[in-house]
């Protein structure tokens, strides 16, 4: 990360497993797929047109293995 708030980005959001500039990242990330209009599009419409949230949510996790997603989260950040 560059910029005149990039040691202070460094310094103040690191934490013990990520430097400044990753969890910048992470929470963009985040953002982006929980509280942006396209995500808010996206919970409507399960919401109403796939079932229950719920159940449909647990039977998501359930289902899939999520270690290469995991995977390919962390190496998303790390292209940064």
């Amino acid at each position: 990360m560059t910029g005149p708030a990039a040691a202070d980005i460094e310094t103040y959001l690191q934490s013990a497993t990520l430097g400044g500039a990753e969890r910048v990242r992470l929470f963009r990330l985040v953002w982006d797929t929980c509280i942006s209009a396209f995500s808010g599009r996206q919970a409507l419409y399960e919401y109403y047109f796939f079932g229950d949230p719920v159940r449909m949510a647990g039977a998501y996790v359930a289902g899939y293995d999520r270690e290469p997603h995991k995977a390919a989260v962390e190496a998303f950040l790390r292209r940064g």
